[in-house]
């Protein structure tokens, strides 16, 4: 859980699960200038490489995004229901 969605923090988080679970080859990211900005710092200290995605299309997405409710969903469970508990057990869930 960050507190700010900037560049520095989204870079920092990508690292603490580089260094956790193992090299990041490659990272996807939409053009937000937050993720441009993570995903260049990622690429250039790390030499990660970075795919950039087009802009959003509903149609493609849609059945990626539906997913997104069963993994909110899963999350909340593992928390017993606590939106505050997402953040301990999110670490187990993305390993996942």
């Amino acid at each position: 859980m960050v507190r700010h969605e900037n560049y520095t923090s989204i870079a920092a988080f990508l690292y603490e699960l580089v260094c956790r679970w193992g090299a990041i080859e490659v990272i996807v990211t939409n053009n937000a200038p937050q993720y441009l900005q993570a995903a260049e710092h990622l690429a250039e200290k790390h030499h990660v490489k970075h795919i950039r995605i087009s802009l959003y299309n509903s149609h493609a997405q849609g059945p990626i995004e539906r997913r997104h409710y069963d993994v909110r969903e899963a999350i909340m469970k593992a928390a017993e229901g606590d939106e505050l508990k997402w953040p301990d057990v999110m670490p187990a869930f993305w390993a996942e």
